[in-house]
């Protein structure tokens, strides 16, 4: 079984691009205007959840400029595609997007390297080298040379080595060397920047996933040694997550916001495409017993990132469909509000809190549902389908009994469904609705196989 959500390799990172499924090409012209912008040291943090698509965002940014730079890239696939396209976004808009060096960084990837430093360096010149051997510009020879400096630099830079020094003959020596691996770093920078562009853009993902001391390394190095007015550092994290992993470094009553403020000059959010857009770009078309305003809803309702709710229609789609019921079976009103409200409901609360899940799925804890029941999106879906449970009369007419008695009538008929429906054992009557023991199996077993597919799918 394959995962539902599209991985960030070139061929789906191209597709995206130029298909733009979610509408998201407006915000990379906007955002590669804001980098366009830029003409000193600068920081951007890519603020979103883990899942919103951020990964794919910066790596379509990255092939944007790498297709634009005019210096080094001529070799980039389907160079005259990517261009054609953009160009098309930009209209008569006119961006200096010609000049960047694009870099991206996996921190999470190399978190486990002795120095961020180092691995950056190293990320550079590996990216810059695979291109550059195209054209062989006669700088990168001197760009090289000074790395190797960096590495040896930085390799010898030993804090208690330094300590040592300045208790020794020459206390200057450590100072020295600290001033020599600035002085490399501009070095290198400029030398790269002199045959392979004007501005040096260097992306660095997933940081908020690091282990807390690799984090904090990283983020202080990069502040110390990378000043350079002709590079802009992107950062594509969740900042929420960031500070607590700062805080698991430094103390939970540490300032991590007022902290993360000294590294990131600017903070951009990245935008949630809409519910209907992903439906569409799924094409799950074929779910003709879902109702997709409930599905919509739990996408709101619970914040989901697209990641999630990709899996989330992609399951709907594997296990909720006509094909799955046992045709000799008696179908009531009672599947319907499974099938449309309980299995979409109980998926978003599984993926959100697994506490409150487990309190619902047990029968101790109603109010997650009757929250979502009369969530505005769903308030008049929610009536329908209580109307639909209590279509025969009672003692008068449910729509008499609810003018009656209110707004209470629909806590009270909630109330009561939901404790029959988790709290007994047997086929059981609320007035004239019937809910039977093989509704109750059809709604667990569905949610055990949908739990199934989303560990596996993991």
């Amino acid at each position: 079984m394959k995962k539902q959500d599209l991985q960030p390799n070139p061929k789906e990172i191209m597709e995206t691009f130029v298909d733009d499924p979610i509408d998201r090409n407006k915000d990379l012209v906007r955002f590669i205007k804001i980098i366009d912008s830029i003409n000193e040291s600068y920081s951007i943090a890519l603020d979103s959840y883990w899942g919103s698509g951020k990964t794919f965002f910066v790596k379509q940014i990255k092939m944007i400029l790498d297709a634009n730079n005019k210096f080094t890239y001529d070799a980039i696939d389907e160079k005259d595609r990517i261009l054609s396209k953009w160009n098309a976004l930009l209209g008569n808009d006119h961006i200096n997007s010609n000049y960047h060096i694009p870099i991206y960084y996996d921190a999470w990837a190399n978190d486990n390297d002795n120095d961020p430093i180092l691995s950056i360096v190293y990320q550079i010149i590996q990216t810059v080298g695979n291109h550059a051997t195209i054209k062989e510009p006669k700088g990168l020879e001197t760009a090289f040379s000074i790395a190797g400096d960096i590495f040896s630099i930085v390799i010898g830079f030993n804090p208690i080595d330094i300590a040592k020094k300045l208790k020794g003959e020459n206390p200057l020596e450590a100072i020295i060397q600290e001033k020599s691996l600035q002085e490399r770093i501009n070095e290198f920078i400029e030398s790269l920047i002199a045959e392979h562009g004007e501005r040096l853009l260097i992306i660095i993902d997933e940081l908020d996933r690091c282990n807390p001391e690799y984090a904090v390394k990283l983020l202080e190095r990069i502040k110390h040694y990378f000043n350079n007015d002709r590079v802009t550092f992107l950062f594509s994290v969740n900042v929420a997550e960031l500070q607590h992993t700062v805080k698991t470094h430094y103390g939970a009553d540490f300032n991590a916001s007022r902290y993360l403020d000294r590294f990131f000059d600017l903070r951009v959010p990245l935008s949630k495409p809409k519910a209907e857009l992903l439906l569409k770009n799924a094409d799950y078309s074929l779910m003709d017993c879902i109702d997709f305003d409930i599905v919509m809803a739990v996408y709101d309702y619970y914040n989901m990132q697209m990641r999630d709710y990709l899996k989330f229609i992609s399951v709907l789609k594997r296990y909720i469909k006509p094909s799955f019921y046992d045709n000799s079976l008696e179908l009531s009103n009672t599947y319907e509000i499974i099938e449309n409200v309980l299995l979409p409901f109980a998926w978003g609360l599984m993926t959100n809190d697994a506490q409150k899940y487990s309190d619902f799925i047990s029968g101790k804890d109603d109010s997650e549902l009757i929250n979502f029941l009369l969530y505005p999106q769903v308030f008049k879906k929610t009536e329908q389908y209580i109307e639909n449970l209590f279509n025969k009369p009672v003692e008068t007419t449910y729509l008499e009994r609810k003018i009656e008695l209110g707004a209470k009538m629909d806590y009270e008929i909630l109330y009561s469904f939901y404790d029959s429906f988790f709290n007994s054992n047997s086929d059981d009557s609320i007035g004239k609705c019937l809910i039977r023991n093989y509704e109750r199996d059809f709604f667990h077993s569905t949610i055990a196989q949908m739990s199934k597919c989303m560990i596996i799918d993991e």
